[in-house]
């Protein structure tokens, strides 16, 4: 058992520095392209170096949360690639590892990567979204305090209320959809439900001062239990949201600077009014599938590292980047597209991707033990010959060329002369051999005939 240990240790080791050279690549990428997009602002002077960089760093957790599963892949590859191609994985199955238990580590450690990208994903990430665009906002309009709400946005206002705006003109100054939860009861008249809590969905409003004129919605009062006890529909409506609303729009939030819990709350309120949450949904499902991307990639990229074989590096370096762009584009289409329209659920649109390729790396997993004896390039390198010289005969063959030898049974009757008469000269044999022998001295052709087990029979004549 120490043995074992010494082994895991060793891999992981391996694992160690191509990760971190692939999490920091990624990083660096990604925040060179964020880097671009604010070139602009560098050169005009709107934006000081030194916040630039805060903003780089508070947006580093959420681009951490999409490349720890990429990293994974990479440091699997890469590392069982370098082992496979010194022929060290041969010397530890030789030692009695099997290669199921080589590659249990591997696994472990993306289950743990996965918690690890979860915990960041749930906390980090939308502190870090939040304080990005506070800041931005903030250097942007000069630190003024503009009302500024973004499409798809929650915020939280005085007294326990929440409000949600899915899309706003600072030019008109109108609201669309808009859902307002109090928890005090106090946005509407008592006797209007009472003091309960109370939910307000309207199609429009207009922002005018201190106060939403709401338009076209629908009243709702929740005893403390969470039951339905009252409904009312109304064709225009006015709230009264206070001064402080103006400041309160820089903590609004979108669904990606909520945590799973507050994603929750949202999922809960907009069911209890008959709103589509689908779009919260699949945010919802996205924040657990992608750092569940680390667990599965180590499950379909450790038993591919044996696949590929010890002549493989590069090929897994190729098979990994176009194994992340199918994730990828496929986790677009089934949860941001298809889940979002509601062709599919939100969770199985989000969840899909994962499901898919982990159902064939646990199988290939299953295999790794068969696997590992396959080396598909030196495989292919060996059967070229043969499928060359099927190809050359195969092309003979249809082409009606007879070159060489050909064998057959027989039978072949010719004529012969005996004093003077003739008489019919049946020969038999089991192999006969027909080979041409070149221009004769008539200028026809010659041919070489043999035969084995050769039987005449002579008939008498008349």
């Amino acid at each position: 058992m120490p043995g074992l240990r010494l082994v895991d240790r060793y891999l992981l080791r391996e694992m160690a520095l191509p990760f971190a050279l692939a999490l920091v690549g990624f990083l660096v990428f990604i925040l060179l392209l964020l880097l671009g997009q604010f070139s602009g602002l560098l050169v005009t002077r709107a934006l000081d170096f030194d916040v630039l960089v805060r903003l780089l760093l508070y947006k580093t957790p959420y681009f951490l949360v999409w490349a720890f599963p990429i990293a994974t892949l990479f440091a699997i590859v890469l590392a069982l690639g370098r082992l496979g191609h010194d022929r060290e994985l041969i010397a530890l199955q030789a030692a009695g590892l099997s290669p199921r238990r080589l590659l249990l580590p591997v696994v472990l450690v993306g289950a743990l990567l996965s918690g690890v990208a979860f915990g960041i994903g749930d906390t980090l990430a939308p502190w870090g979204n939040r304080e990005f665009l506070k800041l931005y906002v903030e250097q942007l309009y000069g630190g003024r305090q503009t009302p500024q709400i973004r499409d798809n946005a929650f915020f939280k206002g005085v007294d326990r209320r929440f409000f949600y705006v899915r899309r706003y003109d600072p030019a008109t100054r109108t609201l669309q959809d808009v859902l307002v939860y109090d928890f005090t009861g106090e946005l509407a008249l008592d006797s209007e439900g009472g003091r309960l809590p109370k939910v307000l969905t309207a199609r429009r409003a207009r922002w005018e001062g201190d106060v939403w004129k709401l338009q076209d919605g629908w009243l709702y009062a929740f005893d403390a239990e969470g039951r339905l006890r009252y409904s009312s529909r109304f064709e225009a409506m006015e709230i009264r949201v206070g001064g402080t609303i103006q400041r309160l729009v820089f903590e609004q939030r979108t669904p990606s600077e909520l945590s799973l819990g507050e994603l929750a709350e949202r999922i809960r309120a907009f069911r209890a009014v008959g709103r589509p949450p689908e779009p919260l949904l699949v945010e919802y499902h996205l924040k657990i599938a992608i750092p569940l991307a680390c667990l599965v990639f180590a499950l379909f990229g450790a038993p591919l590292s044996l696949l590929i074989g010890p002549r493989g590096r590069a090929l897994g370096a190729i098979l990994s980047v176009l194994l992340v762009l199918f994730y990828q584009g496929l986790l677009f289409w089934t949860a941001q597209i298809l889940g979002t329209r509601g062709d599919l659920p939100p969770a199985a649109g989000a969840h899909l991707p994962n499901a898919l390729l982990g159902l064939v790396g646990l199988w290939l997993l299953w295999k790794a033990d068969r696997l590992s004896r396959l080396d598909l390039v030196e495989r292919a390198r060996r059967l070229l010959p043969l499928v060359l010289a099927l190809g050359i005969a195969f092309k003979a063959l249809t082409a009606g060329e007879t070159t060489g030898w050909a064998q057959t049974q027989a039978q072949a009757q010719v004529p012969v002369s005996r004093s003077s008469q003739s008489a019919p000269l049946t020969l038999e044999a089991d192999v006969l051999r027909l080979s041409p022998l070149g221009g004769s001295a008539s200028g026809g052709s010659a041919w070489r005939l043999e035969a084995e087990g050769v039987t005449f029979a002579l008939a008498r004549a008349g």
